[in-house]
């Protein structure tokens, strides 16, 4: 919605085109943004479109509701990077019929403060070059030494199964269709009878309830009811993914470097 929210703010406001685009501060290009636009007064521009419940409480409270306390210490960032006196934070309704629009002014005390914050964030964790203790819950688990060796090994392994359960999935699924059009024709025999019994196959139709909706049930009839005390105990599961690009070459060994420049990622 960020196109919309631009073409409407330049609208509204009688702006100029507002340009995005990537910058960084010439004093420390350690602070950066990406504007979603800058007027032709050198006014950076940031973009949010809200849900319905958001876009109320701005509506109600202004400068006081919660997402615009929330971004205008990013629109302070991208007033230090631009060194602009005066930013512009707006919100597109849901509808994408409007913009309620704040200007935000410098506030140098809270620009200082991002500087100091963000300075001694990379002096701590950057500089050092050291990496963190990685969160078991949040990052992800590299093998090394012998684990990385035993780990190539069973990939190579779970890939070469993959591509085998694939083939038989695949003919066990033309052999299901096949037998429900049999049972189909079978039953259409049958008529009105609900029992057969010949040549070593014996059918038999019956009806199932249907499931019980009791999300509705309880909604319907205003009951309130913590479920959580009815569930039973949770059990992990395991999902294994895997890539594209297996499937096109298992190779495990380094890329080449021709090979690693046309895949760089780029933040």
């Amino acid at each position: 919605m960020e196109s919309v929210a631009r073409d409407r703010l330049e609208a509204e406001l009688n702006l100029g085109p507002l340009l995005p685009v990537c910058v960084e501060w010439e004093k420390n290009p350690l602070f950066r943004a990406s504007l979603d636009g800058v007027d032709e007064g050198g006014r950076p521009t940031e973009l949010k479109s809200p849900s319905e419940k958001v876009w109320n409480d701005i509506l109600e409270n202004a400068e006081n509701s919660v997402a615009y306390r929330r971004y205008v210490p990013q629109v302070q960032e991208q007033l230090l990077v631009i060194e602009a006196a005066e930013g512009i934070l707006a919100f597109l309704s849901p509808d994408g019929t409007t913009c309620r629009h704040f200007m935000v002014a410098r506030d140098d005390e809270m620009i200082q403060k991002i500087i100091e914050a963000g300075e001694r964030f990379w002096a701590e964790q950057f500089v050092p070059d050291k990496e963190p203790t990685p969160d078991p819950e949040r990052d992800l688990f590299v093998p090394t030494g012998e684990s990385a060796m035993q780990w190539r090994a069973l990939a190579k392994e779970y890939l070469k199964r993959s591509e085998r359960v694939s083939e038989l999935k695949t003919n066990l699924d033309s052999l299901q269709v096949q037998q429900e059009s049999i049972k189909k024709t079978l039953v259409e025999m049958m008529g009105e009878f609900l029992m057969a019994d010949a040549e070593h196959l014996a059918v038999t139709r019956y009806a199932r309830k249907g499931t019980v909706d009791y999300k509705r049930l309880l909604k319907e009839n205003k009951i309130e009811v913590d479920l959580d005390q009815y569930r039973k105990r949770s059990a992990e599961g395991v999902r294994i993914t895997i890539h594209e690009e297996a499937g096109i070459s298992l190779h495990f060994g380094p890329r080449e470097e021709e090979e690693k420049k046309n895949n760089e990622w780029f933040y």
